[in-house]
């Protein structure tokens, strides 16, 4: 529950494999994230994890899977060894994640919204004054 001009502020996965923590149920767009906090004053919404983690994850555990014969322990093992010798290139994240566009193939993405009612109207998150 929210009250009446509380924010609220959610990030969920988009572009992720599997991973049950206990349960992997579901993924977003911006814009079906968005569309759930219908009526709500969005102050800002994007990505937050970029286009290279999502690519990344993807790309280890496809290693992981072609090369391990069907052995849970091994494709993990070699997702692993694979992200740990490609993690370098996570930090394209650090400029992709400037660009506007980055949340079409963003990892995970967030919303920060205003609940209608009173004191609505409030300022973007920041810094205190």
């Amino acid at each position: 529950m929210l009250r009446p001009g509380g924010i609220v502020c959610a990030a969920v996965p988009f572009l992720q494999p599997y991973h049950p923590s206990p349960l992997d149920l579901q993924r977003w767009t911006a814009e079906g994230f968005a569309e759930l906090f219908e009526g709500f004053q969005v102050i800002e919404s994007g990505a937050c994890v970029g286009p290279t983690t999502a690519v990344h994850w993807v790309f280890r555990e496809w290693v992981g899977v072609l090369v391990s014969f069907g052995n849970l322990w091994v494709a993990k093992w070699v997702g692993w060894l694979v992200g740990w010798l490609t993690a370098p290139l996570l930090l394209l994240d650090l400029w992709l994640l400037r660009r506007r566009d980055a949340v079409r193939l963003a990892s995970a993405v967030y919303l920060f919204a205003v609940k209608p009612g009173r004191s609505s109207e409030v300022a973007p998150p920041g810094p205190p004054a």
